[in-house]
């Protein structure tokens, strides 16, 4: 069983990308469903389900160089 059958990550390629936050002592990852270009809705997601607080301006350079290739 390869990694996206295990999770049920489509292979469509207008579903991705496909965010999954795995969560320790938690047994299934956290699947995100918000906007997918939105940086604010990925970092407001990541602080209420891992209860963490990230540095938004630092964030935006990772994803802008991340989506940016």
């Amino acid at each position: 069983m390869d990694l996206a059958e295990r999770f049920s990550v489509s292979t469509k390629k207008d579903d991705h990308p496909t965010y999954l936050l795995f969560v320790q002592g938690k047994e299934s990852p956290i699947r995100y469903t918000g906007d997918k270009q939105s940086a604010d809705d990925i970092v407001k997601f990541l602080m209420t389900e891992a209860g963490t607080k990230l540095d938004l301006k630092y964030f935006m350079i990772l994803f802008s160089n991340y989506r940016d290739g």
